[in-house]
């Protein structure tokens, strides 16, 4: 996901508390993927639209129209989310010239465009007016997004175009500040003096703030010092005139008061609000108040203008004065009688950026064109048979929640068929492997890829490169399959798989080549297989995406009675019977050492019943065929009391993580894939001797496997898909 972030022309020059937001929110976003262009020239602005895959365009501060009306007439039908700030300067601006009634936002921008100090403004703002220019950028904009309920209800009152669109989503603090090294030094005694920080100017309302401490110095309270952080706004001169002034006959009185007429870092800042006894907002009219939210995080005391619209969120937490020096003079005297109100410092620390960036994306991801994303290479879905058909199956549903448009194509072996399932597209392609053998796979990949091509999804997701390689390669090649990013899934090393014969390994090792050439990223399920295409494949775009797994239903162990097993006195071994799954040293273990063996396989395939003849008089093997029952077999993992997991090719596995998941004891071969799942919560073996051990000493082994499954969570594992797809699309 890409979003265009249009902001003032003076943003970084003449820096306020929207330049925080905008950098704090601009970042948390890059933080989860989202690519954020940061632009203030509307000749970039409009270049980037015409030549990058833009998604969304978020424009800032409804208090300067001119900025929206300089990209919005190159937005075409681009989704439009505006974050308002919004400061009505009118009723100030009436007072501050003696009350006369006219356009003054207007003529100010008018003039310093024509003196050149901003932009020239756009023809809408001379065909429809200021306010008229306003309530059409909001019309033109699918979501508002406001920091306070109250602005909001303020923007629907002056806008009716703003009805049904506004979201409320507050600021966050400073990052520095939330740190634990400031956190754990915060001083809770010998706190001394009040900050003010902010621009100066007549509607940030600081000269009377400093009048108040003339106030308290004339009644005789002890307050300590007021520092005012802040350099004179442009165009402000007379009022910063007036505020000398105040600080002046405030002296006089008595009060100390510091001025640092420059703005300093967040770490000097920080000190600053450590050693504070409060912090004051004075305004007369403020949406939030970031200093606000900065000094309860620091522990201070916080005096907060009654006509800041942050009221409802913050009354519990600050005391309130009118904006007069008496009645600011008064909330100070007020605070300081009352205790601290560490509820405060709570509601403070919660309000992060990250929360901020966490509350924008789904509003992106509504508004923005979903994408039509294909699965190929699987059996199909509904799942009858793991692996990839479970990835498959987990991610399709997933991504139709997210509002994707999903096909995946679907074997006609399947006994399902039809076109659609739980809202997701089925495209059943003839598959000849039941007469052809694996030869088929490479018929039904073709076909599945021609249909792409027809299709022409915005995602075409590969899983495995077996069958598909020189295809995705030659397709590639011949200008077809160009418009969908194409993902390749490796799906381990399937040219070491045991099951193969050396000409065929060769061959796939080739097909594995071919489509990571043909990749325009490559997904790998374990870091070691991250590793493997870092090493071989320098230069290839990838990612690590694990499989995820389902914590089941408890089952009753009543239902062994139909196996005639007892729970807690067998070992389970359940997985395809191919040589890589190191069935035949598996099954000489437990002949060896008398282990009750539950074997679970589709025994017909070759390999299966090469073993099935050679262990068949083993008494302490129960011979169980392969079971598509999820009750069934969860059954027989939940009562276990040792789950045996023999794979030694691949990267994460989906039966071990299912068998994490159903709080199985676990004896794994020792390979890095099995111990990069598990680290230390298994056992592992290589031999009959220590499979004899893990069997012997199973108590011993961990039965909650929750701390290592919080990164195979199903639904973080389709985030990181929908993450990995937006970004690739974005570039």
């Amino acid at each position: 996901m890409r979003v265009l972030f249009f902001v003032r022309p003076h943003l970084w020059r003449i820096r306020g508390g929207d330049t925080v937001q905008i950098e704090q929110t601009a970042q948390a976003l890059r933080d989860r993927g989202v690519v954020v262009d940061l632009v203030a020239d509307r000749r970039q602005a409009s270049k980037l639209l015409r030549t990058s895959q833009i998604n969304a365009i978020h424009i800032w501060n409804l208090g300067r129209p001119q900025d929206a009306w300089s990209i919005l007439p190159f937005a075409g039908d681009l989704p439009v989310i505006y974050s308002t700030l919004w400061v009505d300067y009118s009723a100030y601006d009436r007072k501050r010239f003696y009350g006369i009634a006219v356009p003054w936002e207007w003529i100010k921008a008018l003039s310093k465009a024509i003196l050149g100090k901003d932009q020239w403004l756009p023809w809408t703002l001379f065909r429809y007016g200021w306010k008229g220019s306003q309530g059409k950028a909001i019309e033109r904009s699918q979501k508002i997004i406001t920091t306070t309920p109250q602005e909001a209800r303020r923007i629907e009152s002056h806008f009716p175009g703003a009805v049904g669109k506004t979201t409320v989503i507050g600021p966050g603090v400073w990052p520095s500040l939330l740190h634990p090294v400031f956190q754990d030094h915060l001083m809770s005694k010998n706190r001394r003096g009040w900050l003010c920080v902010g621009r100066i100017e007549g509607l940030k309302n600081q000269a009377a703030l400093a009048a108040a401490w003339g106030l308290l110095a004339k009644r005789g309270v002890a307050v300590g010092p007021l520092t005012f952080i802040g350099e004179i706004a442009p165009h402000h001169a007379a009022y910063g005139r007036l505020f000398a002034q105040q600080i002046a006959a405030a002296r006089e009185a008595g009060a100390e008061i510091h001025w640092h007429p420059g703005g300093l870092d967040a770490q000097d800042l920080g000190q600053r609000y450590k050693h504070a006894e409060g912090v004051i907002v004075p305004s007369l009219f403020e949406t939030y108040g970031l200093t606000a939210l900065e000094g309860l995080v620091s522990g201070c005391r916080v005096v907060l203008s009654t006509q800041a619209e942050s009221s409802e969120i913050l009354k519990s937490y600050v005391t309130w004065g009118h904006p007069s020096p008496d009645g600011l003079a008064g909330a100070v005297e007020k605070s300081l009688r009352m205790e601290k109100n560490e509820e405060g410092r709570t509601f403070a620390l919660q309000q992060t950026w990250g929360s901020v960036a966490e509350a924008l994306i789904p509003h992106y991801q509504s508004l923005i064109r979903p994408m039509r994303i294909a699965l190929q290479g699987s059996r199909g879905i509904p799942n009858r048979y793991g692996g990839f058909e479970e990835l498959a199956e987990h991610l399709a549903l997933g991504l139709r929640e997210r509002g994707h448009e999903v096909w995946v194509y679907t074997s006609s072996t399947h006994p399902d068929p039809s076109p659609l399932w739980k809202g997701v597209h089925r495209v059943v392609q003839w598959d000849p492997e039941p007469r052809w053998g694996s030869a088929g796979q490479l018929v039904y990949d073709a076909l599945s890829l021609f249909h792409a091509e027809k299709l022409r999804p915005d995602i075409l997701f590969a899983l495995g490169t077996t069958s598909s390689g020189a295809w995705l390669l030659c397709l590639r090649s011949l200008g077809f399959l160009k418009k969908p990013l194409l993902f390749v899934h490796l799906d381990g090393l399937e040219w070491k798989r045991g099951k193969y014969k050396p000409w065929i390994r060769t061959v796939l090792r080739w097909q594995e080549k071919w489509a990571v050439e043909a990749a325009d990223m490559v997904v790998a399920d374990h870091p070691a297989l991250l590793e493997y295409v870092k090493k071989h494949y320098p230069g290839k775009s990838r990612v690590e995406l694990a499989y995820g797994a389902d914590v089941p239903q408890p089952q009753p162990e009543q239902g062994l009675t139909k196996w005639g097993l007892e729970a807690g006195q067998y070992a389970l071994a359940l997985s395809r019977a191919v040589p890589e799954n190191n069935w035949e040293l598996v099954l000489n273990g437990a002949v060896k050492s008398s282990i009750p063996l539950v074997a679970v396989a589709d025994w017909t395939t070759p390999h299966g019943q090469v073993l099935r003849a050679q262990f068949s008089d083993a008494p302490s093997i129960h011979w169980l065929d392969a079971l598509f029952d999820p009750n069934e077999v969860e059954t027989l993992r939940q009562h276990c009391r040792l789950f045996v997991h023999g794979h030694s090719v691949g990267g994460t596995n989906p039966g071990l993580l299912q068998a994490m998941a159903s709080g199985c004891r676990i004896a794994a071969h020792r390979n890095p894939f099995n111990h990069g799942v598990l680290l230390e919560n298994a056992a592992y073996f290589s031999n009959e001797k220590e499979l004899q051990s893990a069997w012997e000493h199973a108590e011993l082994l961990p039965l909650d496997h929750s701390v290592r499954l919080q990164k195979y969570r199903w639904e973080d594992v389709i985030d990181g898909y929908v993450q990995a797809f937006e970004r690739l699309r974005a570039r």
